[in-house]
């Protein structure tokens, strides 16, 4: 019988969280080619508040601010 993550678990650095770190390194890769950082930081910014990651949430900040200076 298999067992289904809850939230909670999520929420403590579960698949979910490893999920949104891997986007965060993407958005901080594609910084300098991608033109639609600020969507993509947005729709993260989305993801993690809905899930309740707190440390996910400074991660992106910090990758965001590094994207943004990187591409302009």
């Amino acid at each position: 019988m298999s067992k289904t993550t809850t939230a909670t678990e999520q929420r403590a650095g579960g698949p979910w969280s490893i999920t949104l770190t891997i986007e965060i390194a993407a958005l901080i890769r594609g910084a300098g080619t991608a033109a639609d950082i600020d969507d993509r930081a947005h729709l993260l910014r989305t993801e993690i508040s809905g899930a309740g990651l707190v440390s996910s949430q400074a991660t992106l900040e910090l990758g965001a601010a590094e994207a943004s200076w990187t591409a302009g």
